[in-house]
């Protein structure tokens, strides 16, 4: 198991160097060089979620910091790979309960 965590940590540290790319679960299971349905399985075991899933979740998160920078939300989409505003806002909104946005404006009351 030594060898697969070592694999996994890899990817994860090729997913975290590449967030603001489109990264596919096909260069995922190139760098852990395992097969597509293998990887994620032990991806999934590994990490509590799908590699989607936590690709997604680090997206998120890392457009969260983006915009308490101040960036727009339509900068923050277009840095992290979101098709548009409001997909990100989609995704922003099912992991904060509220959109970008609205996540701005809590920052300055």
């Amino acid at each position: 198991t030594g060898n697969k965590d070592t694999l996994l940590l890899r990817v994860r540290e090729y997913i975290h160097d590449n967030i603001a790319k489109d990264i596919s679960i096909d260069d995922l299971s190139l760098v852990a060089n395992l097969s597509k349905y293998h990887f994620i399985r032990l991806f999934r075991k590994q990490f509590g979620q799908t590699p989607h899933k936590y690709v997604l979740n680090l997206k998120v998160n890392k457009a969260r910091t983006l915009l308490e920078t101040g960036a727009s939300p339509s900068e923050v989409a277009q840095e992290f790979g979101f098709f548009d505003v409001s997909h990100l806002n989609r995704h922003f909104k099912r992991s904060f309960g509220i959109t970008p946005k609205q996540y701005q404006l809590q920052l300055t009351t």
